[in-house]
């Protein structure tokens, strides 16, 4: 995702100084590929004018990199990072500024010495966060967000990256192994084991009467007995078995299957993760939205041709049969008997056919329809 060419990269970071801002590292480890997230700066001690304005340039989907600092490493800030991502918009509020991206995919290189050593001599000139007066929570200590040209020589592939970067994670202070903290990262996938791509904007596309699995990997130091995560739905879906898994293992992966309802009141519906420890209680909430399924209405479409077919065929025999029966003949005496049971007989199966469309209809769009 990210452009190795450009020279207009917009790096993030985030030294996880407070709850807020280590719950978004968490945010930003969990959520699936093309979901939004927020990171936001004070301006000017960690945002400069200059790169606000370099910022009114920058076109939406341009390449972004977020990266975590260590505040407490030996020897210095040490730069951990943790995923591309596509730049979509930015707002301010007073002194702050808030960023929006696309989440992509899971960045780590293969040798992060070597990574802390060329993004200290790439960006340092840019005003790097860096241990300002031998004091870790000295909040004056530089650009929290920096335009700059790719830092990266060798990564690590998709997924071992996201493992390799939660192991780096758990050596650091903020997420130290006395707070045994538990990193989730989830994908939507469908019955057939496709995987779901989040919109930024509506989140993921379903489908009613469909079913979806909510894939949940994760990892911790060490699993204990206190620890759980639960999948929930709002009323547009149900959980179809167990939503609810102890972790008692240091990582594994969960499943959990829901079945988005035949006939919701409402378009779109939420989808709620709890992890439940006893040092933290996070929770990450994705949504989506019902997609148009035309063959529903195609098919409706079709079934009101067939009763206006049927009522068609009904109204023309019975014309017929009542003008032949009608006819002063002689013979035909016994032929109105006929017609007469004939044209009964037509307006009956004519009036069974509409029934079933109509049945049909109803068992289509239920209570949409009515």
């Amino acid at each position: 995702m990210v452009n190795t060419e450009s020279e207009n990269i917009l790096y993030l970071f985030n030294s996880g100084s407070r709850d807020g801002y280590s719950e978004n590292v968490f945010r930003t480890m969990f959520f699936p590929g093309g979901c939004c997230n927020e990171y936001r700066y004070r301006t000017p001690r960690n945002l400069s004018e200059g790169c606000l304005k370099q910022l009114s340039k920058l076109k939406e989907g341009a390449s972004v990199v977020i990266i975590f600092i260590d505040r407490y490493a030996d020897g210095g800030y040490r730069f951990i990072p943790l995923r591309q991502a596509k730049y979509c918009s930015r707002r301010r509020e007073g002194d702050q500024v808030f960023f929006a991206v696309e989440l992509g995919g899971w960045l780590s290189p293969m040798d992060l010495c070597g990574f802390n050593e060329k993004i200290r001599s790439t960006l340092g000139p840019k005003n790097l966060p860096r241990l300002t007066n031998g004091a870790p929570e000295n909040k004056d200590d530089g650009y929290y967000a920096i335009i700059g040209p790719y830092v990266f020589d060798k990564t690590v592939a998709e997924d071992a990256a996201w493992t390799k970067t939660v192991d780096a994670l758990f050596k650091t202070t903020c997420f130290r192994k006395e707070k045994n903290p538990l990193f989730l990262r989830c994908q939507m996938k469908d019955r057939k084991g496709g995987l779901l791509k989040c919109g930024p904007e509506k989140g993921f596309k379903l489908f009613e009467d469909k079913e979806y699995v909510v894939n949940l990997y994760y990892k911790v130091q060490k699993g204990t007995g206190d620890m759980s995560v639960e999948v929930s739905v709002d009323d547009t879906a149900r959980l179809i078995g167990e939503g609810a898994f102890p972790i008692n293992m240091a990582s594994n992966s969960k499943a959990a299957k829901i079945r988005i309802k035949k006939h919701p009141d409402v378009s779109a519906g939420a989808i709620t993760i709890d992890e439940n420890n006893s040092q933290q209680r996070w929770q990450f909430t994705m949504t989506y939205y019902l997609g148009w399924q035309w063959w529903k209405y195609l098919t409706l479409l079709l079934l009101v041709l067939l009763f206006g077919l049927f009522s068609a065929i009904s109204l023309d025999l019975t014309k017929f049969f009542s003008s032949a029966a009608s006819q002063p003949a002689e013979w035909w005496n016994i032929m109105w008997n006929i017609g007469v049971f004939q044209s009964a007989l037509v307006r009956f199966i004519a009036g069974i056919l509409q029934l079933c469309v109509i049945l049909g209809a109803i068992k289509l769009l239920g209570k949409k329809l009515l």
